[in-house]
C-alpha cells in the first residue's frame, strides 16, 4: 500500500500545482469566487491509488460558481487530461450535490471520503455538513442503495470468491468489498443506527489489514505490467506474478495454484465481513418489518423467510456440538434457511466447538445428507465458519484450490458446493433429470458423494482413485453401513464414467451400453450416477451445461436402463439388431422387395440401425434411393431443443477418396463447431455421413443464404480434386490471457479394448483453425478407416475421439504401427 499511497501523494503535488498555474494564467484573486473547494475523491480521496486508476475530482461551490472559476476549472480539466490521465471532473452546488447524494449511489460513495486539495477549508467544512444531514436524514435508504449496488456488481463480476479469473477490484472479496466495509463504517460515524454485528474486533481487523496490502500489491503489479488499468487476474498474470514473486510449487500444486490460493483465502475473509456488514445494512429495516410468528424449542425463531437465534440459542450454542446439530436439523425440518446472524453467532462461538466430535454428532451430520431441504445452504454456512472440514477431514485441503486450466470456472471446494446445489435443486424440477432425482431413495449417499467426488484433487494421483480412499475414510467416519460404504465409493471413484462415455465414445454402441450396465449393475446405482454426473457438469461453469450435453447424458441414461431389470439383474439383448432391421423392412412395405432397398438392408451397417430411430432409417434409404446418379446431395436439419444442426451429406465412393476429411475441412472452414460425426458405408457405394455442428456466429437457426454457402464449400470439396480449405484465424476470448503460460500438455491415446471391432483413438491438444482437418487426413494418409468421431471443445482446450480400422476393417493392434502414429499425430497436434 506504500507505493499506493506515495503515487497518491506524487498526484496531489500535480494537481495543487496545475490548479495554482491556472490562478495566475487568470490573473484573478481566489477570494473573489465567493468560496470554493477543490476535493479528490474516491480511491483519490483515500490517498491510495494504482498507476491507471481514475482521479476523481469534484468543484464545490455554495452557489453558483463565478466565472473565473469556471474559466480556471476548464484550463485546468484540459491540461490534466492533455497529460493522458483518466479524470472523472464534476462540479456542483449546495442544492445539486444534495440531489446526487441521493439519486447516484456511486457518486455517494465516492464522497464519503472526500478530501480538501485547495481553496475554502470553510467551503469544505460546509460540504461534510451537507453531506452529514442528508446521510442522517436519509441514511437507511442510501445505505440500502449502497449494499445493492454492490450485490449488483458481484453480480456481474462473479458472485462468488472462487472463480477461476476474479477481478481484483470487483470482484466479491476485492478492493471493492474492503471498500464495503468503510462506507458502512462512515455511515456510523455520520449517525445512521447499526447494530453491534457493524464492528471489527481486532482478528477481523488484523485479517482485512493483511489483505489490503496484498490486493492492493496484486493491482499496483497489474496496472505496471499492463502498462494500463488492468484489474482482471487472468491466467496468464497469475503464471507470471507467482513466478515474480518467488511462489514455487508445493505438495502437486503449481506455483500458480499456491499464489492463487493464498489469494482465495485472504479474499474469502474479506469476502465473509462484507457481507456480514451488507446483511447488518439491510437488516436494520427487516427488523422493523417482520414480526415473531413462529418459535422451536426457544433457540430459534421464524422472521420472513428465515430463522434468527434467540438469546436462549446463543446460550445454549457455548454448550457445543449437540446444540449446533440442533440448530441445522430445525433449519432442514421447517425448509427455512438460518439467518445471516445465526452463521455469525455460530463463527463467533467456533472456540466452545473445539472439543473432539462424538461419534453421534458424527451420526446426526450424516443424517443431514438425507434430505435436499437446506442441505446446501448448511453445508456453505459450516464452510464458511470453517467448521465443514471438523466432519470431512479432505475439505480442508480444497478450500480455495484453485484447477488451473479453463475448464473449471471455479476452485475445487465452490464446484463441490454447487454440485450439491444443482442436484438438491432438482428436487423442484420437471423432466427426466427431476423424476430421477425423486425417485433416488439413497439420497443420502447421492449428496454426501457430490460433496467428495471432486476432494481428491491436488494430491498428485488421479483423482478418482484417491476420492475413492476419501470416501471410504468419510464413510467409516460418519458410520455408514458397509453397502452404504460401497455404493459411495464406487460413486466417487466412478464419478466422470457417464461424462466420459457420453462425450468421447458412440453411445449408439449396443456393446458399449451393455459393458457400462453390467459394470453398474442395479437401477438405483445408475440414477445416482445419472444425478452425480449432470450436477457435475452444472457445476464446472454457469454455460457449461448446455442441451447438446443433456440429450447425450440422458439418451446414454436410457439405453443403459433398458439393460438393467428392476431386480438389478442384466437383461441382455443380442437380436436387437435384426429385430431392428425388420422394424425398418416393415416400413418400407412393399418397397423392401425391391432391389436398391432389399440390397442396403442386407448390408445397412449396425451403428445406424441402433444410432438412428426406424423412420430416421427409412428416410435416409428412401432419399438415397431418389438420387439417381448424383454425385453429392446435402440436406441439413436445425435442431431447437439443443441449438445444433444436423449436416446429411450423401456420396458415392468414386466421387472422391478421403470423404471425412475433406467434408470435415469443408465445415470447420466455414467457422462450424463440430460436435461429432457418423461415417456410415451402404450398399451399391453410397456413403452416407452425418454431421452434427454447431454455428457460432448465429444464436437459433441460421438463416437460409448461410446454410446455401455452407452447402457449395461442401460440394466444391468432393468435386474438386485440388481443393484445399482455408482457415480464418478468429479472434478467440481469453487468448491474450494465455499469454506466457504454460500449454496444456497434449497427448495422444489408443484403446484396444473397450471396443471389438474399432480402434479408439483419443486425442487430447490446445485447439486452432483446422486443427480437426489435419487429424483426419493424417488419419486418412495413414490408411485408416474412420467409422466414427466425437468431437468435444473448451475455450482452447479439445478432445477428439475416433473409432477407426486399418483397411482390411480390423483394429490396428501392431506396437510399431500404434507407435508410429502416435509420433505423427502428435507432430501434428502440436
Amino acid at each position: 500500500m506504500s507505493v499506493g499511497r506515495r503515487l497518491a501523494a506524487l498526484w496531489e503535488s500535480v494537481v495543487t500545482r496545475m490548479w495554482a498555474h491556472e490562478w495566475e494564467v487568470a490573473g484573478a484573486d481566489e477570494k473573489s469566487t465567493g468560496g470554493y473547494a477543490l476535493l479528490a475523491l474516491g480511491g483519490f480521496g483515500r490517498s491510495i491509488v494504482a498507476p491507471y486508476s481514475d482521479i476523481d475530482l469534484l468543484l464545490f461551490t455554495p452557489g453558483r460558481a463565478s466565472p473565473v472559476l469556471r474559466t480556471v476549472s476548464a484550463g485546468f480539466y484540459r491540461d490534466v487530461f492533455d497529460l493522458g490521465w483518466q479524470v472523472g471532473f464534476s462540479a456542483h452546488t449546495s442544492r445539486t450535490v444534495t440531489r446526487h447524494i441521493l439519486k447516484d449511489p456511486q457518486f455517494l460513495t465516492a464522497v464519503l471520503q472526500a478530501r480538501l486539495l485547495c481553496g475554502d477549508l470553510d467551503v469544505f467544512r460546509h460540504f461534510h455538513q451537507l453531506l452529514e444531514r442528508t446521510v442522517r436524514r436519509y441514511g437507511d435508504q442510501l445505505l440500502k442503495d449502497v449494499v445493492r449496488a454492490r450485490d449488483v456488481e458481484r453480480e456481474r463480476y462473479g458472485q462468488t470468491v472462487y472463480i477461476l479469473q476474479p477481478n481484483v477490484k470487483r470482484s466479491p472479496g476485492g478492493l471493492r468489498d474492503l471498500q464495503l466495509v468503510h462506507w458502512v463504517q462512515r455511515f456510523g460515524e455520520l449517525g445512521v443506527e447499526l447494530s453491534e454485528v457493524a464492528t471489527l474486533d481486532s482478528e477481523d481487523a488484523a485479517a482485512l489489514s493483511e489483505a489490503e496490502d496484498f490486493l492492493w500489491a496484486v493491482r499496483q503489479w497489474l496496472h505496471w505490467r499492463a502498462g494500463r488499468a488492468h484489474d482482471a487476474l487472468t491466467r496468464s498474470d497469475q503464471w507470471q506474478l507467482a513466478t515474480t514473486w518467488g511462489y514455487s510449487g508445493e505438495h502437486n500444486l503449481l506455483p500458480a495454484e499456491v499464489f492463487m490460493r493464498d489469494y482465495f483465502r485472504k479474499t474469502e475473509h474479506v469476502f465473509a465481513v462484507a457481507q456480514r456488514f451488507s446483511e447488518c445494512a439491510r437488516s436494520s429495516q427487516r427488523r422493523r418489518n417482520f414480526l415473531v410468528t413462529w418459535s422451536q424449542n426457544g433457540y430459534l425463531v421464524e422472521r420472513g423467510e428465515s430463522l434468527v437465534i434467540t438469546a436462549a440459542g446463543q446460550e445454549a450454542l457455548a454448550r457445543g456440538w449437540e446444540v449446533l446439530l440442533e440448530l441445522l436439523e430445525t433449519s432442514q425440518r421447517v425448509n427455512r434457511p438460518l439467518d445471516w446472524t445465526v452463521w455469525d453467532t455460530i463463527r463467533r462461538h467456533v472456540c466452545a466447538l473445539s472439543s473432539p466430535i462424538p461419534p453421534e454428532i458424527f451420526r446426526r451430520f450424516a443424517g443431514l445428507f438425507e434430505s435436499p431441504h437446506q442441505l446446501a445452504h448448511v453445508l456453505r454456512g459450516l464452510h464458511k465458519v470453517r467448521l465443514l472440514e471438523r466432519f470431512i477431514p479432505a475439505f480442508e485441503h480444497t478450500r480455495g484450490l484453485l484447477q488451473f486450466n479453463q475448464y473449471h470456472h471455479y476452485t475445487v471446494d465452490e464446484h463441490s458446493l454447487r454440485a450439491v446445489e444443482a442436484a438438491t435443486a432438482l428436487a423442484d424440477t420437471s423432466g427426466l433429470l427431476g423424476d430421477t432425482y425423486r425417485r433416488i431413495a439413497q439420497k443420502k449417499i447421492l449428496h454426501l458423494a457430490l460433496l467428495l467426488h471432486d476432494l481428491g484433487k491436488g494430491l498428485g494421483s488421479d483423482h478418482c482413485e484417491t476420492g475413492r480412499a476419501i470416501a471410504r475414510e468419510v464413510g467409516e467416519r460418519l458410520a455408514l453401513s458397509d453397502e452404504e460404504q460401497n455404493v459411495l465409493e464406487y460413486l466417487v471413484g466412478s464419478h466422470l464414467r457417464m461424462n466420459h462415455l457420453s462425450l468421447r465414445r458412440d453411445i449408439s454402441d449396443e456393446q458399449l451400453v451393455v459393458q457400462f450396465a453390467t459394470e453398474v449393475g442395479s437401477p438405483e446405482i445408475l440414477q445416482m450416477l445419472y444425478v452425480l454426473t449432470a450436477a457435475d457438469l452444472m457445476a464446472v461453469s454457469p454455460d457449461n451445461w448446455t442441451a447438446w450435453k443433456a440429450d447425450l447424458l440422458a439418451e446414454l441414461f436410457q439405453r443403459t436402463a433398458r439393460y438393467i431389470s428392476d431386480s438389478g439383474d442384466i437383461i441382455l439383448r443380442e437380436n436387437d439388431l435384426e429385430d431392428r432391421r425388420r422394424a425398418v423392412a416393415c416400413a418400407l412395405g412393399e418397397d423392401a422387395r425391391k432391389p436398391f432397398f432389399s440390397r442396403q438392408l442386407a448390408e445397412l451397417p449396425g451403428g445406424l440401425l441402433l444410432a438412428e430411430d426406424v423412420t430416421s432409417v427409412v428416410s435416409d434409404l428412401r432419399w438415397l434411393a431418389s438420387l439417381g446418379d448424383t454425385p453429392v446431395d446435402i440436406r441439413v436439419q436445425y435442431r431447437p431443443d439443443s441449438d445444433t444442426l444436423l449436416w446429411n451429406i450423401a456420396t458415392r465412393e468414386n466421387v472422391a477418396r478421403g470423404v471425412f476429411h475433406r467434408l470435415t475441412g469443408a465445415l470447420s472452414s466455414q467457422g462450424l463447431e463440430i460436435l461429432a460425426a457418423q461415417i456410415y458405408t451402404l450398399a451399391d457405394g453410397w456413403i452416407l455421413d452425418k454431421y452434427v455442428v454447431r454455428d457460432p456466429n448465429y444464436q437459433g437457426e441460421p438463416p437460409p443464404e448461410r446454410i446455401d454457402e455452407i452447402n457449395e464449400v461442401i460440394r466444391q470439396s468432393l468435386t474438386q480434386p485440388e481443393f484445399q480449405p482455408v482457415f480464418v484465424r478468429r479472434w478467440e476470448v481469453g487468448r491474450q490471457a494465455l499469454a506466457g503460460v504454460p500449454p496444456a500438455r497434449v497427448r495422444v491415446e489408443f484403446d484396444n479394448h473397450s471396443h471389438s471391432e474399432f480402434t479408439i483413438i483419443e486425442i487430447f491438444a490446445n485447439d486452432r483453425p483446422g486443427l480437426l482437418y489435419e487429424v483426419s487426413r493424417f488419419l486418412y494418409q495413414e490408411k485408416c478407416f474412420i467409422w466414427r468421431a466425437k468431437i468435444g471443445t473448451f475455450l482452447d482446450q479439445v478432445v477428439d475421439v475416433f473409432y477407426v480400422t486399418d483397411q482390411e476393417g480390423q483394429k490396428i493392434v501392431s506396437s510399431e504401427k500404434l507407435g508410429h502414429m502416435r509420433s505423427g499425430l502428435l507432430a501434428v497436434i502440436q
